[in-house]
């Protein structure tokens, strides 16, 4: 995997060795008030084939997960 920060437009851009597409999160349009939850996405299988540009919208409602 390789990423890029734009620190003067907010975007981050990835591309996964999944899939042949880079990806763009705008980190202007993500809410980051306290209480807004974690998101994740999972970049493997048929979806992230799906995926290329920016992939907000795909970001789903995560819960944290503890391991002792």
């Amino acid at each position: 995997m390789r990423s890029l920060s734009d620190h003067s437009r907010k975007n981050y851009y990835f591309e996964s060795a999944l899939s042949p597409y880079v990806f763009v999160v705008d980190l202007n349009e993500i809410n980051f008030v306290p209480g807004s939850g974690m998101r994740n996405s999972a970049l493997e299988g048929e979806e992230g084939f799906k995926w290329q540009g920016v992939i907000n919208d795909v970001f789903k409602p995560a819960q944290l997960i503890l391991y002792r």
